[in-house]
């Protein structure tokens, strides 16, 4: 439970600070969902520190759906969405899921594998993979990230590609709390598809750090 209540620490000494932050990330593993701990320790220190459960996302991998208490994973997560958490699928495409599980389980955001971007552009493989993790993604009315941004030219062909968010280190490596102002002050630009202006893209944050 360190990371959740490390989490709700800096989440709240961030606001203190006045500094511009979205939902903040937690990966959760397969032992968070195997009892209702975790779900309820959670949204006791939601209660407590009167940070709202919309303040974060909640990250599991594809391996959660393979477990043997499916049903209890399913409801475990389906609490903390019901109370308005945001639940991502992380590093989509590398596990052995079911695409039926995304109309199953309430999947808010899928996380493209950085495996499928990192030979961005020159794989014309993973670009096909890419696009169309991402039109299934909007076609099923989920947003998408992808993870492992290494350089200008993969943010400029992702975003092209109508991906919601971006992540890696092109933006910044992970980093404490004490460091962000600096990181959002110094993000590097990435030209609009829309309009060919520059713009500041934030990366995610991943579970338990601040960074990309």
């Amino acid at each position: 439970m360190f990371v959740v209540e490390a989490a709700f620490k800096d989440l709240a000494f961030m606001r203190e600070q006045g500094i511009p932050i979205g939902r903040v990330a937690i990966n959760a593993t397969n032992a968070d969902f195997r009892s209702d701990q975790f779900v309820d320790r959670f949204l006791s220190l939601s209660a407590q520190t009167q940070v709202t459960p919309d303040s974060f996302c909640i990250e599991v991998v594809e391996q959660v759906f393979l477990g043997s208490d499916y049903q209890g994973f399913r409801g475990r997560l389906a609490r903390l969405h019901e109370a308005g958490v945001e639940i991502a699928l992380d590093d989509f495409g590398t596990g052995y899921a079911s695409l039926s599980h995304l109309r199953r389980i309430p999947i808010d955001r899928l996380k493209i594998d950085r495996s499928f971007v990192s030979n961005l552009p020159e794989s014309s493989a993973d670009l096909a993979i890419v696009e169309g993790v991402i039109g299934i993604a909007h076609a099923l009315g989920k947003s998408v990230t992808a993870e492992g941004v290494e350089t200008l030219e993969q943010a400029s062909l992702l975003m092209d590609l109508g991906c919601d968010f971006l992540q890696g280190w092109y933006f910044a490596k992970a980093s404490n709390r004490e460091r962000l102002p600096h990181i959002l002050a110094n993000l590097p630009p990435v030209p609009s598809p829309a309009d060919d202006e520059m713009l500041s893209t934030v990366s995610r944050l991943p579970a338990g750090r601040l960074g990309a």
